[in-house]
């Protein structure tokens, strides 16, 4: 999950102040304000993580890198992919979050 969200420019954008705000030895914080964050666009990072959770990780992680062009294949059996409706809700929840 959290390589998909890694992906996405929001999320790197949170990762950096975080990794900065730590490396200043600060108590990290999010902050939506210094970020130039809105809280709407929380409410689209949020449904990427319920779609990924709700389905078996790996299987999730391999369709969410797929659907963000970086196709790394199916999870090794005895593993199979998401369902069609668990792929279209994570594309739909990444589509959301990538404008």
């Amino acid at each position: 999950m959290a390589a998909v969200l890694l992906l996405t420019p929001k999320v790197r954008k949170i990762v950096n102040d975080y990794d900065r705000q730590r490396k200043e030895g600060l108590d990290p914080a999010f902050e939506l304000k210094a970020l130039s964050i809105e809280g709407a666009e929380w409410n689209k990072v949020y449904p990427v993580i319920d779609a990924m959770i709700s389905e078996p990780f790996i299987a999730a992680l391999k369709k969410g890198l797929d659907l963000q062009g970086f196709p790394i294949g199916s999870p090794r059996v005895p593993m199979t992919d998401v369902s069609a409706a668990a792929a279209a809700r994570i594309e739909q929840a990444l589509k959301n979050l990538n404008g």
